[in-house]
């Protein structure tokens, strides 16, 4: 049986609402932002291999994939996409990965923040939501994507 990734959202909603000592507030915040990421990431990847028929195990896929990276392949893969929706979605992955990065590497304390991460964990949950929701539409859609003008850059 394979993961579902969706639970990795549940988490998310999860631990930003745990009552723990306030020392703990800013680790909770930052693994639900990270986690609601990761939901929302590798739901798209299984959507695009399970319905949309992108096989990341085939050696050209994994060249692009090493050449760019794996995040940033799977958002440029997205955004070859004529679909409005599709467009959106890679846009709201993209923010999403940018707050994730922020809450794994800004190292700024967080005190002068002012519970920037708090607010961020909240939106990250709602940005995740929303993704899988256009994820179950994309999935039903005739909308597609174009690898191959990956291939030719």
């Amino acid at each position: 049986m394979s993961f579902d990734w969706s639970t990795y959202l549940d988490i998310a909603k999860l631990i930003k609402t745990w009552s723990i000592s306030t020392n703990l507030d800013e680790a909770k915040f930052r693994t639900s932002i990270s986690r609601s990421y990761y939901s929302a990431l590798n739901l798209t990847k299984k959507t695009l291999e399970s319905k949309k028929g992108v096989n990341f195990k085939a050696e050209d896929i994994k060249r692009l994939v090493k050449a760019r990276g794996s995040h940033r392949f799977l958002l440029q893969l997205l955004y070859t996409s004529d679909s409005g929706l599709v467009k959106n979605l890679a846009a709201e992955l993209e923010e999403l990965k940018e707050m994730r990065e922020d809450a794994d590497y800004r190292t700024e304390d967080y005190e002068r923040l002012n519970g920037t991460f708090q607010s961020f964990a909240h939106t990250a949950t709602f940005k995740a939501q929303g993704i899988i929701t256009d994820l179950v539409i994309f999935n039903d859609s005739d909308a597609d994507i174009k690898i191959d003008k990956l291939r030719d850059l």
